[in-house]
């Protein structure tokens, strides 16, 4: 990755592509893996469907909050929502090191709340939803 990177810090939680979620920038509070069996049915006259494993999908969700103030500033969360609007896979480190694959970033949820006298949040909730794409990147 390049030093000076946009929205990267020496203290990162996790990266998505080029996107570095840190405490001093957009961290996130929550990180679930959803990981579903696919079983494909076959009906059959006179019995139960005939069911066959197909294989695997994989979703995870990221909650979190970006508090433009403090460090990371208001441009991370229309970064994020321009990663989603891309539709490209994106690598996917934590902060050991250790790689889990491509992911599309699907979707974008947040909410602005605490609100300053002249309208500005001071604090940015952010949801995202991921699927797996797979190991290698696309071509």
């Amino acid at each position: 990755m390049r030093r000076g990177a946009p929205f990267m810090t020496s203290k990162v939680m996790m990266r998505l592509g080029e996107f570095g979620f840190s405490i001093d920038t957009a961290s996130y509070s929550a990180l679930s893996t959803h990981t579903k069996a696919k079983i494909g049915a076959a009906d059959r006259v006179g019995k139960n469907p005939a069911r066959q494993f197909t294989g695997w999908d994989q979703t995870k969700s990221i909650k979190g909050a970006v508090y433009p103030y403090w460090r990371g500033g208001r441009k991370q969360i229309p970064a994020m929502r321009q990663m989603v609007k891309n539709g490209v896979p994106l690598l996917l480190v934590d902060s050991l090191g250790s790689v889990h694959g491509y992911w599309y970033l699907e979707s974008l949820n947040d909410d602005e709340s605490r609100f300053s006298p002249d309208g500005i949040a001071q604090k940015w909730d952010f949801a995202l939803e991921l699927s797996y794409y797979g190991e290698r990147p696309p071509k």
